[in-house]
């Protein structure tokens, strides 16, 4: 059998010429047939218990400049990676600062971070084999890092050891200069916890929604692959929804519209909506549906806030526009046809106009984009002419602005243990601190005015939480008003005139479009509309009777 340069130099690494002939080793561009779609249909639902079963998962990285680093600085790799071993699990920012770990700034700090910006962990089929691997091994030429161990040296903050110009030099080198480290470092973080999601749970993965949301941004050559490259962490129910069939490949969304309609018979997850809203859309998917080969136009989903005092009751997970703890709310969510979805509930208002506090920036972009100046001028703009709009609203000063700064946040704040939650009376007076510090400090970049700066660690961190909640993350949803005098902050791509609705046992609103004189609504996404994400203290202003809406 012919194979490339690249696999040849690959086994040579990897398989010493001591190795037992015993030993097997599966390669999938040995071990399947590419050119064959029926065999590789077969191929990928089997891939899963290939993975499972094997007794090591090595991560080919390549054997280029980056394998030259890291022979060039193999004793001290090794040093490295044996004190982590010997930490056991304890590895903490502050420890990795100090001896026996090199001095900051040290040349191998950057190497093992390129690490990371392989090609590798922006590729979705990896994952799956990642999560099912019992021991996975990183390679790179001839050195070999355990993939817990590389984790521990990133939670420990990694990135920090690093010089940041030689680390940004190196990005532009690799092709991942248009990559933040937050990327970088977050890809790991995030295939770290399902591994171990599986290692307690097995490999059927308890949210698969949440789990395609990390995923959806990873490269696949066939967008078909979206679906199939995750086969082994889906039940076997789910699987025998799915038609396995690489003669559909110009048909990519059908597999997406699938397993979106068994979620919705058989889970009746409203999360789905959530999920929906997507950069581009193919024309034959209908909304409601998340296409998969697309990232979403904002950076996090509603659903995912919870309130403060959290406890696992289903009735306060998250947001409670459409959840009560008091009134039984019956949920009617069934499809009504393929591509058509049947659900109840209310609606609350009309967007009436709305403003974009920056230019539109997608998910994985923001953090760029809040670099540079014109973005950062036109928000703080935007900004003023909306905190404008909001006083006519509410005549009380200090109210009004507690009432812009809870929109510009979608109420989201995180100061507590990484958990998104509605903010508290008692963070008031830091959220509203933190507000003034990110706009003068914005003022200062553009204008050049001068800013105060502040020490306080509890100060500087509820800016960086304001920070991604209000510029970089929410910057590229919409704040809109309604024609009941309320304010929101939407979907991208709302329009005047869309409704926004209750649907029942959704944690947020939704905005949904009519067209002409048709029953049949078109979803646009989901929304924070103030003062009415919690159904038991909802006004009643604009509320429509119970309905079932029908969307397509």
């Amino acid at each position: 059998m012919a194979i490339s340069d690249y696999l040849h130099t690959a086994l040579c690494c990897l398989v010493p010429e001591a190795t037992p002939s015993s030993v097997s080793i599966w390669i999938d561009a040995c071990c399947i047939d590419q050119s064959n779609k029926s065999e590789v249909a077969m191929q990928v639902q089997l891939m899963g218990t290939i993975y499972i079963r094997a007794a090591f998962v090595m991560v080919w990285l390549g054997s280029d400049s980056l394998a030259n680093d890291l022979i060039a600085n193999l004793h001290t790799v090794e040093e490295v990676m044996r004190n982590v071993m010997l930490a056991k699990g304890s590895l903490t920012p502050e420890r990795l600062k100090a001896p026996p770990f090199p001095e900051r700034y040290h040349s191998v700090w950057v190497t093992l971070i390129s690490l990371l910006f392989s090609r590798w962990f922006r590729r979705l089929w990896v994952v799956q084999e990642a999560l099912l691997a019992k021991k996975l091994e990183i390679i790179c030429g001839r050195c070999s890092i355990a993939w817990d161990d590389l984790y521990s040296l990133v939670d420990a903050e990694l990135q920090a050891m690093a010089d940041s110009e030689t680390l940004r030099d190196r990005m532009d080198q690799q092709g991942c200069a248009h990559l933040s480290l937050t990327d970088v470092t977050t890809s790991m973080g995030e295939i770290t916890f399902y591994r171990g999601q599986v290692a307690r749970k097995g490999p059927f993965l308890d949210n698969i929604i949440s789990f395609l949301e990390v995923v959806r941004g990873k490269e696949v050559l066939k967008p078909i692959d979206k679906v199939h490259s995750i086969l082994a962490l889906i039940t076997d129910e789910a699987r025998k929804s799915l038609t396995v069939d690489y003669t559909l490949e110009d048909k990519y969304w059908v597999p997406y519209l699938q397993l979106a309609g068994f979620l919705v018979n058989q889970n009746r997850c409203l999360q789905l909506l959530s999920a929906a809203q997507s950069v581009v859309r193919p024309e034959e998917l209908p909304s409601w549906c998340p296409n998969w080969n697309s990232v979403m136009p904002v950076s996090h989903i509603l659903a995912a806030v919870r309130p403060r005092g959290w406890d696992g009751d289903q009735a306060k997970f998250g947001y409670a526009a459409g959840i009560s703890t008091t009134t039984s709310l019956q949920q009617t969510l069934c499809l009504k046809t393929s591509t058509q979805l049947k659900v109840s509930g209310f609606r609350i208002d009309w967007v009436k106009d709305f403003v974009y506090l920056a230019d539109q920036v997608h998910r994985g972009r923001c953090e760029l984009a809040m670099s540079d100046n014109a973005f950062r001028k036109k928000w703080l703009l935007q900004n003023e002419a909306c905190f404008e709009r909001t006083k006519q609203l509410v005549e009380d000063p200090r109210i009004a602005l507690q009432t812009h700064v809870r929109n510009l946040t979608m109420n989201y704040w995180d100061m507590e243990f990484d958990l998104l939650a509605p903010i508290s009376t008692d963070h008031w007076p830091i959220v509203l601190q933190a507000y003034s510090d990110l706009v003068n400090i914005l003022r200062h970049f553009v204008y050049g005015t001068e800013f105060e700066d502040s020490d306080s660690s509890v100060r500087f961190r509820a800016l960086g939480v304001i920070n991604s909640s209000a510029a970089m993350n929410g910057a590229a949803r919409p704040y809109f008003f309604t024609q009941n005098g309320r304010i929101g902050r939407g979907p991208v791509g709302i329009q005047p005139n869309d409704m926004i609705c209750v649907l029942y046992s959704a944690p947020a609103p939704f905005v949904l479009r009519y067209d002409g004189e048709s029953d049949v609504a078109t979803l646009i996404g989901d929304a924070y509309l103030d003062g009415c994400m919690d159904y038991d203290t909802m006004p009643t202003q604009g509320r429509g009777p119970e309905e079932t809406f029908t969307i397509g």
